[in-house]
């Protein structure tokens, strides 16, 4: 009785978490008119927030260049030297790239902005360089400001932008058909290639540099409800930070993932 009675609840969660292609283009159709209400600044649409960032990499930039990456887990900084390696069939070629990666404190997500930027600041004086969360804040001076404390005077902080929007110009540079950037780590987003004079939140007399431009979706608050979920994904939603918010995020990302097959593995 014991087994059949786990048997039919395996099944019950199959069934709850199947993915018929219907259901996939109903999700689809879901996240596109959502980003298109997004874009033209309606109620129910996504944040589809225009990046600034119109002119992507042609592939033969060259320098050294460092990224800090404040993610939602970890802090990692890199140097990436980008150059042309002559003869080569491909004209872009990384020389050199060095990652390091940090655990960030907890006590830094509960502290003032600048808590974490010293930290940032230290750690990426490591990499050979030579909370209120800083909401309404300066960001570029503040991490600037941080640099010189740590002996970095002449650093350049030349873009600070979302890592989705990263990951785009990132592979932009050797590839140039890229047309979105997507993380599924910690949490989940998105940002895509979009024409600028389709982004409504751009103000008005905008004149940027190219005719598209890159727009960050914040698609983890996408609502569907085809989506497929069960109670946990309720529980989970409702025992975090901000409940209501960012559900698609949390039936699929890393930070909640463990915490709803816990759930279904006790029920």
């Amino acid at each position: 009785m014991i087994r059949r009675r786990r048997r039919w609840s395996t099944l019950q969660y199959r069934e709850l978490f199947n993915t018929p292609v219907p259901r996939l283009h109903a999700v689809r159709d879901a996240l596109v008119e959502q980003m298109e209400a997004g874009l033209r600044c309606q109620p129910g649409g996504l944040m589809m927030l225009p990046s600034y960032v119109d002119v992507l990499p042609s592939g033969h930039e060259q320098g050294d260049c460092y990224a800090i990456d404040l993610g939602g887990t970890n802090l990692r900084v890199a140097h990436v030297q980008l150059g042309q390696e002559r003869g080569a069939t491909q004209a872009v070629h990384i020389r050199r790239a060095c990652v390091v990666e940090w655990p960030i404190p907890e006590e830094h997500y509960d502290t003032d902005g600048g808590g974490l930027l010293r930290y940032v600041a230290r750690c990426t004086a490591e990499v050979n360089f030579r909370g209120r969360y800083l909401v309404g804040q300066d960001v570029v001076a503040a991490l600037r400001a941080e640099l010189a404390a740590e002996g970095l005077p002449g650093a350049v902080v030349p873009a600070v932008m979302n890592d989705t929007v990263a990951t785009l110009v990132a592979l932009r540079y050797r590839e140039p058909d890229t047309q979105l950037g997507i993380i599924l780590g910690t949490g989940t987003n998105c940002a895509y290639l979009e024409r600028s004079a389709a982004v409504g939140k751009l103000p008005a007399g905008f004149a940027g540099r190219g005719a598209a431009m890159v727009v960050n979706s914040e698609w983890a608050d996408m609502r569907c409800a085809a989506l497929p979920g069960c109670l946990e994904d309720l529980w989970v939603d409702c025992s975090s930070t901000h409940p209501g918010s960012g559900l698609f995020e949390k039936q699929v990302s890393g930070l909640y993932l463990g915490e709803v097959a816990r759930r279904i593995l006790l029920r």
